[in-house]
């Protein structure tokens, strides 16, 4: 059930922040892991115990953030990963000190809230798009998507209008 709800999460046109203030295992790791953008409080840990239950994972999600050999050796240690080796790894964004961390986290995602919302969902589909492709399949996806960006949102089209002018654009998730 929880790669049904991580495939949803990487399908999802809104940016998904996972916010891990504390112990992140096994399929919190994974649902961790198919987020766009991973905070952690300093003190948290993330990581994998499924081995020592005989039970598989992290090759698919894990695996995509911080490479299929690195998410190996999490998952047969079945070690925590503190929040200062996950940031040098890749296995989080960000780090933020714990009495800070909710309101980081809020912040950021406010941030995003206010962003051109559209223009996000379709860089998650080209992302998407793009893995295991080659260079050149890349660019083209790049190039039509950015296409679709200007005929077809308004927020691409502020957005350009606003930086022509100088002044601070007002995007309105269209």
């Amino acid at each position: 059930l929880y790669l049904r709800a991580a495939i949803a999460m990487v399908q999802c046109p809104k940016p998904i922040i996972a916010a891990i203030n504390g112990a992140c295992f096994g399929a919190g790791a994974e649902l961790a892991c198919a987020a766009d953008i991973r905070c952690m409080a300093r003190s948290a840990k993330i990581g994998s115990g499924l081995v020592k239950i005989g039970e598989v994972g992290h090759a698919a999600f894990m695996g995509a953030v911080v490479g299929a050999t690195r998410a190996f050796e999490i998952f047969v240690s079945g070690r925590a990963v503190g929040a200062e080796e996950a940031l040098t790894i890749g296995l989080t964004h960000h780090v933020f000190d714990d009495g800070e961390f909710e309101a980081s986290v809020a912040a950021m995602a406010q941030r995003l809230a206010q962003m051109p919302t559209r223009v996000i969902g379709l860089q998650k589909e080209l992302r998407n798009a793009c893995e295991g492709r080659s260079l050149v399949e890349r660019a083209l996806l790049q190039e039509e998507a950015h296409r679709r960006c200007f005929s077809e949102m308004a927020d691409a089209r502020e957005g350009a209008m606003a930086f022509l002018e100088k002044r601070k654009p007002r995007f309105t998730g269209r």
